[in-house]
């Protein structure tokens, strides 16, 4: 009972069992919750494989933009001054795409490959989020909800360190905001959001957010160290050692103004409309993502009644959603449908609970049917994605083809 003689509305039957802790961010074989360890672990190695199956027919047979052109470029030099990578570097992706070339002869596919991996573990981190104010089978299913976007199922195997960056910006804020992570926790988000930051660090702001707000809620001295150092650390040795290839300070800074200038600038002559936003895109239609916003809102509006109980709902809506929409729709290209795979990561937590307001115990189903039918619908578009090179692609082929064929 609360001062003041009113009572904490009762736990709903859709949240976390009281007394069960969410499951390890990073990895379990158990993401199931199930009473029988054994089944869990069966349940959890089919969705698994599921997902890997997916992403395999998603895989994309050449790249399709300039970025992916430039990551690859700079995986074979990375040059700040030519452009290999832009600003602001993206250093863990980059040395990260290093790592794998060595193995693999192709510098762009050494990146789709890790893009792959990074959309086959998000459903860990999203698991363990969610399960924050959902309980687990719901929690399952909004991670599935995700996975199975469609923008989501195409870009997993493409050469951006979108897939990457949100898989570990998930996994941050599911050990930050754990209610007994306590030291090892804010140290575990810490190296977790520093690792994010190296890989896309546009998501600084809502990494920010949750760290200040992980710094007001620590207990100790030492907690709260433990909360700033590691990602302090991370980020001092990632951009050192781009400060130090580079030559110095003023490179970087040159390359971030032109770079700056040229952004803002075309960004400044954009208009869109909804249906031309990446968000709207990123579900085929725009009428399929309003749905979603619907739901999201429903989920929220809902969630008000229990704010105090499911604290950490709060704090990913707020500081997590919120710095997350501001970024992409003040500061970049809204059209870009990459750019919203972490909205829509944190958002299908909120998405299926508004499902669940609507459907009630039907919401599992519900997302399995629609996750079902996206991928029959993606299919015939799928085929092709895999077995036909992009438009640019086919077009340098066939030029060198032609210069060989002179040659002669």
């Amino acid at each position: 009972m609360r001062p003041g003689g009113t009572r904490h509305p009762e736990r709903p039957w859709w949240g976390p069992r009281e007394g069960v802790d969410p499951p390890n961010p990073f990895f379990t074989p158990y993401l199931f919750g199930l009473s029988s360890r054994h089944q869990d672990l069966w349940a959890t190695a089919f969705l698994v494989v599921a997902i890997a199956i997916s992403r395999m027919f998603a895989f994309p047979a050449s790249i399709w933009e300039q970025d992916e052109a430039y990551f690859g470029c700079a995986v074979l030099n990375f040059d700040v001054t030519a452009n290999h990578p832009h600003p602001p570097w993206f250093p863990l992706w980059i040395a990260l795409g290093k790592l794998v070339h060595v193995v693999v002869e192709e510098p762009t596919l050494a990146l789709q490959i890790i893009s792959f991996a990074a959309s086959v573990w998000v459903v860990f981190p999203l698991v363990a989020l969610f399960a924050l104010w959902l309980r687990r089978d719901l929690a399952v299913a909004a991670a599935v909800l995700y996975i199975f976007t469609p923008a989501t199922l195409l870009l997993s195997g493409r050469a951006f360190s979108g897939p990457l960056a949100t898989a570990l910006l998930v996994c941050a804020l599911a050990f930050w905001l754990r209610t007994n992570g306590g030291s090892r926790g804010a140290a575990a988000g810490s190296v977790m959001a520093g690792l994010c930051l190296l890989t896309r660090p546009h998501l600084f702001p809502p990494i920010a957010a949750v760290l200040g707000y992980r710094v007001f809620v620590s207990r100790s001295s030492m907690e709260r160290l433990l909360v700033v150092a590691p990602l302090a650390v991370a980020m001092l040795i990632g951009f050192g050692a781009v400060t130090l290839d580079a030559g110095g300070v003023w490179p970087l800074w040159q390359a971030l103004e032109q770079h700056a200038e040229y952004h803002f600038g075309a960004l400044a002559e954009v208009e869109l409309t909804f249906s031309d936003s990446g968000l709207a895109r990123a579900f085929l239609k725009s009428e399929f993502a309003l749905a979603w916003i619907g739901l999201v809102f429903l989920g929220l509006g809902g969630l008000h009644r229990y704010r105090r109980q499911f604290r950490g709902a709060v704090v990913v809506a707020l500081l997590g959603l919120g710095p997350l929409v501001v970024t992409i729709y003040k500061f970049s290209y809204a059209g870009n449908v990459r750019y919203t795979l972490p909205i829509i990561a944190l958002g299908s937590g909120f998405a299926v609970l508004g499902m669940v307001f609507l459907v009630r115990k039907l919401a599992v189903p519900t997302v399995a049917v629609i996750c079902v039918v996206i991928f029959v619908a993606a299919w015939p578009a799928l085929k092709e994605y895999r077995r036909i090179e992009s438009p640019p692609v086919r077009a340098v082929e066939s030029a060198l083809k032609e210069v060989g064929r002179r040659a002669r």
